[in-house]
């Protein structure tokens, strides 16, 4: 059931391109079934299946030029 989610901080995103390039990218990662990205609160909100690494989506957003922002 993809029923799990996960909300991440970004930083970096100045735009909506770069809202709608983050989450094209997100949604290439297995068991990620949606993400939403709000630009003005600088965040991804990700629904996926079982598991999802977060390092990994880590490096994906820093491989697009943008930094994963903490607590």
């Amino acid at each position: 059931m993809f029923g799990k989610k996960m909300t991440i901080r970004i930083d970096g995103m100045h735009c909506n391109n770069c809202a709608k390039r983050v989450a094209t990218e997100l949604k290439k990662i297995a068991n990620v079934k949606s993400v939403k990205v709000i630009l003005e609160d600088k965040k991804a909100i990700i629904t996926y299946k079982d598991n999802l690494s977060l390092d990994e989506v880590q490096n994906l957003i820093e491989s697009l030029g943008f930094s994963i922002l903490g607590e």
